[in-house]
């Protein structure tokens, strides 16, 4: 995969996301944590750190259970470290 599939990703992302109504956790879970996934992970590749926390908070907020925060947790300890935010990323790991 090249960059630029993570900005169209980005992009499919947000308008997927978009379209979706105040309930969309409770009434499309899965399409849902699959959209928030896909914004985190582009976020990460296009290098867009001030923007992962919009598709990670919303993630971790609703996730049902661990499995489906895993991929969160680990964009998040990965774009601190390439921050050079080490220390911090070493104390999410262990709110695992």
């Amino acid at each position: 995969m090249e960059v630029g599939d993570f900005v169209t990703a980005l992009s499919y992302a947000e308008f997927g996301i978009s379209y979706l109504d105040e309930s969309k956790w409770t009434s499309n879970y899965e399409l849902c944590l699959h959209l928030y996934e896909i914004g985190c992970v582009s976020c990460y590749v296009n290098g867009q750190y001030d923007k992962i926390h919009l598709f990670l908070d919303e993630l971790l907020e609703n996730a049902r259970c661990l499995e489906d925060m895993l991929k969160g947790y680990y964009v998040r300890i990965q774009s601190l470290g390439v921050l050079g935010k080490v220390s911090e990323a070493i104390d999410k790991s262990f709110d695992i």
